[in-house]
């Protein structure tokens, strides 16, 4: 798809300025303003939008393996929608949870929904035992990380301890990370 072709618009230029939307990152609108793949926002509540963004995240995730859209600047402006919906969801949070509380466990449940508690945690910092064997341990955690690094054998200075590399627990992975510029 030619990036020149396209115009600015998408779900997102109601929330940013059009002056802030790069063209390479939206799907064109059409003449009457919906998104050209055939789908418009038209949801009055949350719920109307979720399903409605949806069949768009779909059709979109469709066109990009298909090729018909770059992958790359969908990929950040997804991002963005995705920091947009963790702001809200920060906003509202601890309202609904005070108004989850109102509600028996039996129709939460129905709901999909459960009210969850961390439980408190000790201070192990206090204890001079825990601490003296959280040294040693990070002591011995740092000699492994140096075998490892290197890929042969250390020996511990101070017994004369001969420290095999440890296996690998889990395998490295690549990944795409989205930093917004400011």
């Amino acid at each position: 798809m030619d990036l020149n072709s396209l115009k600015r618009g998408t779900l997102f230029a109601q929330v940013k300025e059009p002056a802030e939307i790069p063209a390479h990152a939206y799907v064109p609108e059409d003449e009457t303003g919906g998104i050209e793949l055939g789908l418009k926002i038209k949801a009055q509540t949350l719920e109307g939008f979720a399903i409605e963004a949806s069949i768009i995240f779909a059709k979109v995730a469709e066109d990009i393996q298909n090729g018909n859209l770059d992958a790359l600047p969908n990929f950040m402006e997804f991002k963005k929608f995705q920091k947009i919906v963790e702001s809200f969801e920060t906003v509202i949070k601890a309202v609904a949870l005070n108004e989850a509380q109102k509600y028996p466990k039996a129709q939460l449940s129905e709901m999909g929904l459960s009210v969850c508690e961390t439980g408190d945690r000790p201070d192990y910092s206090q204890d001079e035992v825990f601490c003296d064997l959280e040294k040693q341990l990070n002591a011995r955690k740092k000699l492994l990380d140096l075998a490892f690094k290197g890929k042969t054998a250390v020996v511990y200075e101070n017994s004369g301890e001969l420290v095999e590399p440890p296996k690998v627990k889990s395998f490295s992975t690549t990944y795409l990370r989205f930093a917004e510029k400011k």
